[in-house]
């Protein structure tokens, strides 16, 4: 189980329990840590009076009572919390005589915990998935004797419009999203499966260096008639034989594989390249999941931005309008200027209508990315503003990307696991050289004279000199697959050179698209106010205005538009170093 912390030094929420230790004061600015379990505070028990005095002899049991101008260390809570999810939280505050408590703090660690209480709402949330998935987990050292199959769990859909009505939304940020998304992404659990599977390969593998050890037993229960038959035949006086026999015999057998020419150290060479394949493949998922992520987050924002935009051009399309109308009631407008701001409101509606569509869209589309749940609509948190520049040069970061991708780990393990089922496949063909023993114990219960045991020491030697060229077709297959793999390889190089490079330069670009964006919207916004001037002193006319409206809200959507290319510039060049 994974715990996200986010806040100050002194405050730690472990699930949904929280407690708050002060030392000195109000604690410092916010941080990372860890949280670690702590336990719950006690009520802070009252002092015993004697005369309006506090008697120091009978005092309760409990934590120390702060006395005048004292501090309580933070062992001893000197804040009581009660804090309810959603609700604001309530503090106790323990003051010295004449000292007037600091509600502006007080406020602010209020405004603090109530973050927290929405960021560890979000992760329960969560949380709940994890467990669940991790209680239908096989331990990974236990036998499978004790722990038997795991059965397959419920698989259920909605059936009623209820369960899948939206019922709400959740502010998030981008760190919590990436959070989210590797503790619910599907395709992790897949991911992790795959390597769990691996493993168990490898440690099959291993098993051909350890003996074998077998036992067997057998009882059985007879009364023959074939005896008692030669009984009845047989003359008087002779005796008879006993017709009841119950036989009963176990034998141990021990295996162990002295020499397979190579067979065993090939197929654990094989199935250790898969594993560290796996593995890689596992990174790989998760660094294209996480820039999945950060790309629907953006467009998220790119969405809400956009909206917030249109909003405002269907502000200034009214107010336009509203002159124009006013402009002709006295007389100094004309029916066709009222027309075109009609024509121009009824544009930016129609666009507005569309984003706010698209708005939707896109987050229904990160909700189902990161597993959300289905009621909840996500809003983004974070505010748009552009991401740090690059620091490391084009060349480095080429290099860098080159020794960091999981892509080119994985077919670089890929081949030499080819290769070693290869040569398992020739080792085949090899002399194989086992030695055996047992160790075997009979009786019969019917008959008296106790328990034999006797003991085999033997070994095998097995050499197939032909097998009709299966061995050589197999090696063929195994070169093949070794080739596709290289070939792979080779083309990986090339497309993350060309990833690197194309969003090295759109972040290059980008920068400067910013700037030249922020010169447009400033520029732009100064030629409205002039238009409107110009308008209203009757030296403008109405066409000026709506075409400064228009550039504007362009000159608005460009900006936009560069912050968001170069963040997702900026993303995919920390993809490509797997550096997300």
């Amino acid at each position: 189980m994974r715990y996200f912390w986010y806040g100050p030094p002194g405050v730690s929420i472990l699930s949904l329990g929280l407690t708050l230790g002060l030392a000195g004061g109000i604690p410092g600015t916010l941080g990372p840590a860890i949280a670690e379990p702590m336990p719950v505070p006690q009520p802070v028990p009252q002092p015993v009076l004697v005369d309006g005095v506090a008697d120091q002899e009978n005092q309760p049991a409990g934590p120390r009572v702060a006395q005048p101008g004292e501090f309580i260390p933070a062992t001893v809570p000197a804040i009581v919390p009660s804090i309810v999810v959603g609700a604001a939280p309530a503090f106790v505050p323990v003051a010295s005589q004449g000292e007037v408590v600091r509600t502006g703090d007080l406020t602010a660690v209020s405004t603090r915990l109530e973050d927290l209480v929405r960021r560890e709402t979000v992760v329960a949330q969560a949380r709940a998935t994890v467990d669940d998935t991790e209680r239908r987990q096989v331990p990974r050292n236990t036998s499978i004797f004790d722990r038997g199959i795991v059965p397959t769990p419920a698989l259920v859909v909605p059936t009623n419009p209820s369960q899948v009505q939206l019922t709400g939304s959740q502010a998030l940020s981008l760190q919590e999203a990436l959070e989210l998304a590797e503790i619910n992404s599907k395709e992790l659990d897949r991911a992790r499966i795959a390597v769990r599977r691996a493993r168990g390969e490898r440690e099959e593998a291993l098993a051909g260096f350890v003996p074998t050890v077998a036992v067997t037993g057998q009882y059985s229960f007879s009364d023959s008639a074939d005896i008692r038959q030669s009984n009845i035949a047989r003359l008087p006086g002779l005796g008879d034989s006993p017709t009841l026999t119950q036989p009963l015999s176990g034998a141990v057998q021990l295996s162990y594989n002295v020499y397979t020419s190579g067979l065993v150290e090939s197929l654990v060479g094989a199935s250790d390249r898969r594993l560290r394949a796996a593995e890689a493949d596992l990174k790989r998922i998760r660094q294209g999941i996480l820039l999945q992520v950060v790309n629907a987050y953006i467009d998220l924002q790119q969405a809400d931005e956009t909206v917030r935009i249109r909003r405002a051009s269907v502000s200034a399309r009214e107010k336009s309008l509203a002159d124009t109308q006013a402009l002709e009631r006295a007389g100094v407008g004309t029916k066709f200027d009222v027309l075109q701001a009609e024509v121009q409101l009824s544009n930016a509606r129609q666009q507005l209508l569309s984003d706010l569509n698209n708005q939707q869209v896109r987050q229904r589309a990160l909700a189902q990315l990161l597993q959300f749940a289905p009621t909840v609509n996500l809003t983004a948190a974070d505010k748009i503003v552009p991401r740090e520049d690059w620091k490391t040069p084009l060349e480095e970061t080429i290099v860098q990307a080159f020794r960091n991708r999981a892509e080119l780990d994985v077919q670089r393990q890929l081949a030499e696991s080819f290769v070693d089922r290869a040569r398992a496949e020739l080792a085949r063909l090899g002399p194989q050289v086992t030695l055996t023993s047992s160790l075997d114990a009979r009786d019969n219960l019917s008959n008296v004279g106790g328990v034999s045991f006797g003991y085999t020491l033997g070994a095998r030697v097995a050499w197939q000199f032909l097998d009709g060229g299966v061995a050589a077709a197999r090696v063929k297959q195994f070169e093949a697959d070794r080739d596709t793999a290289v070939n792979r390889f080779e083309d990986l190089l090339t497309q993350i050179r060309l990833e690197v490079e194309s969003s090295y330069s759109t972040l290059v670009s980008g920068r400067e698209r910013i700037q030249t964006a922020d010169k447009a919207v400033e520029s732009a916004s100064e030629a409205l106010r002039l238009a409107r001037l110009r308008l209203t002193a009757g030296v403008g006319t109405q066409l000026e205005v709506i075409r400064s409206e228009e550039d504007l809200t362009q000159a608005e959507v460009n900006r936009s538009t560069a912050i968001f290319d170069f963040n997702r510039a900026r993303a995919t060049l920390d993809r490509a170093v797997d550096g997300l």
